[in-house]
């Protein structure tokens, strides 16, 4: 009996220990950006996955809570301050990962059927709002601009 409780306590911890923390909690700024980056894009590959079975109501709304969290991550980034030309090799990485979804997001489009593309267009160009001001104040200099979530 006891030997069972220790294996079940045991596994608990192990599972526990095995969970992802939350994005939110890190301390770097970076590293924050990085795995919040990451998580928007795993919700990303969720939405593909989805659309591919064939719900596209669903894989919309699992595309827009992926928005939501890169939205998130860039306001982070901008609420920080900090003049990303004098810290530019901190943010490379986030640049990059951004350009790589909004490649996937191009793929995903192509991909669709023509009456679903409006929301994945949208937050293409979302994406590619944020890596272009990202971009510029990395290059030119000076604080971040706000980005907000492209309309219909």
């Amino acid at each position: 009996m006891l030997k069972r409780i220790a294996i079940l306590l045991f596994a608990l911890a192990a599972s526990l220990a095995a969970q992802p923390k939350d994005w939110r909690a890190e301390d770097d700024i970076r590293k924050r950006a990085e795995l919040g980056l990451k998580v928007a894009e795993d919700q990303l590959e969720s939405a593909r996955a989805v659309y591919r079975k064939g719900d596209p109501y669903q894989a919309q709304a699992q595309l827009e809570e992926s928005l939501a969290t890169m939205l998130e991550v860039y306001q982070m980034i901008l609420e920080e301050g900090e003049d990303l030309r004098k810290n530019a090799r901190r943010y490379k990485k986030v640049e990059i990962t951004l350009r790589g979804i909004a490649r996937r997001l191009e793929d995903f489009e192509r991909q669709a059927e023509v009456v679903d593309r409006g929301p994945i267009a949208r937050a293409r160009q979302t994406v590619s709002l944020m890596r272009d001001n990202l971009l510029h104040a990395m290059l030119q200099g000076g604080k971040l601009s706000p980005v907000e979530k492209v309309q219909p």
